[in-house]
């Protein structure tokens, strides 16, 4: 099966769900008509709002994943937000809908079973209309949510500033500044102009190395032009930017011509291997890895990261301080038993949505994929922090704002 007929599988499956999910909210809904006349209205008024919301739907079912062009924030504001506000809404309502449905069952069986025996009618109307006029908080809420979730992946990243004392760390390296920027995913809801007023701002913080740990385009290389005249007016430190590639460079189809464009800038690449920078008498080891992509997906298996690390590593100088970049995480685990002190990752986008409560511990639904979600994580020694990136392919997020790193080491 072809990515594009995956998609557009996808996609309908996506539209058959909000179909059950809005046929259940449009239900709610007419409770609050009057008299019949009045929830009529409200019926066609529903069906209305509800075609609206699935538009993009439909478009990429039919299209696939096109959407570049003049008309992209114009898409954007009218369409494809509210349908993402929608999708996350009608999701989380199938899922809820489903858990009542479950937990219920035993009773409504008992129920039915009385009413078999006794003759007893079911619940009145008045009480039931009650119940489908309070449901209809549950879509509202979520809807809000969800529109407040698309504000704040939109809005300007949040800084984060760890100071992280390193095992064998020369003294001689105490202090230094690492900026680290990760997922800009730039493509359509990360244009090149914003991106570039996003890099203005990164510019205004002083650091000694700059690193970007992979996704820099979407899936579309045709965003590169964007990407390259924004990335000009990137302000490289005195030692140097290093870059390594992520799964959605793989999935925009170019990632030799997202990584010629680095090299274009003066970055340097790091490609399951490293290089040897110096500073003062001392020197730092920085190595990167590839991402290890299979055919139709970019799913990680077992340990097919920890061949990539070895061969980044290979050959270094075991007594020099080493940072490892890599976009997912999950290649810490292997870089610590080599003794690196410091791993950069991404990917994870801090799950996306995440909920902290009392005690300073977060929740999020990147724990259901991945070990090291974002900010520090310490092993054996070594020390690994995950960005939870500046851009996004999903344009929401709940708790884990877009983010630019300066670490300071010592």
């Amino acid at each position: 099966m072809s990515f594009a007929l995956a998609i557009r599988i996808f996609f309908f499956v996506l539209l058959v769900l909000s179909a059950v999910v809005g046929r259940r909210v449009i239900r709610w809904v007419q409770a609050f008509g009057k008299d019949d006349a009045s929830r009529r209205r409200l019926k066609w008024l529903s069906i209305g709002t509800w075609v609206f919301l699935n538009l993009a739907t439909v478009y990429f079912i039919v299209m696939g994943l096109r959407t570049r062009g003049s008309i992209q924030q114009t898409w954007h504001m009218i369409f494809l937000y509210p349908w993402f506000a929608w999708l996350v809404t009608s999701v989380a309502l199938a899922a809820i809908l489903t858990a009542k449905g479950i937990i219920a069952l035993p009773y409504r069986i008992a129920q039915w079973w009385k009413r078999k025996q006794t003759g007893e009618q079911k619940a009145d109307g008045d009480r039931r209309e009650f119940l489908a006029k309070a449901a209809t908080a549950l879509p509202a809420v979520m809807l809000l949510t969800s529109g407040y979730g698309i504000v704040r992946a939109q809005s300007d990243f949040d800084w984060f500033e760890p100071e992280l004392k390193l095992k064998d760390w020369p003294k001689e390296l105490e202090g230094l500044r690492i900026m680290q920027i990760s997922d800009p995913h730039v493509g359509n809801f990360m244009p090149g102009e914003k991106f570039a007023g996003l890099i203005e701002q990164i510019n205004q913080r002083p650091c000694d190395m700059l690193v970007l740990t992979g996704d820099i385009i979407n899936n579309n290389m045709a965003w590169m032009p964007e990407c390259m005249e924004a990335m000009h007016k990137l302000k490289l430190p005195k030692y140097g930017a290093y870059v390594c590639i992520g799964n959605h460079d793989y999935f925009a189809g170019g990632p030799e011509e997202i990584l010629h464009g680095m090299r274009d800038l003066g970055m340097t690449v790091v490609r399951d291997d490293h290089v040897v920078v110096p500073i003062g008498k001392s020197k730092i080891i920085v190595a990167g890895i590839d991402y290890p992509m299979w055919s139709g997906g970019h799913g990680l298996r077992g340990n097919r990261l920890d061949p990539h690390v070895d061969a980044a590593l290979a050959g270094r100088d075991p007594e020099a301080p080493t940072i490892m970049l890599a976009h997912h995480p999950h290649a810490f685990d292997r870089a610590a038993e080599h003794g690196v002190q410091l791993t950069l990752a991404g990917h994870t986008h801090g799950g996306q949505f995440a909920f902290s409560y009392p005690g300073g511990k977060t929740v999020s639904l990147g724990d259901l994929m991945f070990k090291y979600v974002a900010g520090e994580y310490q092993k054996n020694g070594s020390y690994l922090y995950v960005n939870r990136g500046i851009g996004n392919w999903f344009p929401m997020r709940l708790g884990a704002p877009p983010e630019v790193t300066r670490i300071t080491v010592g």
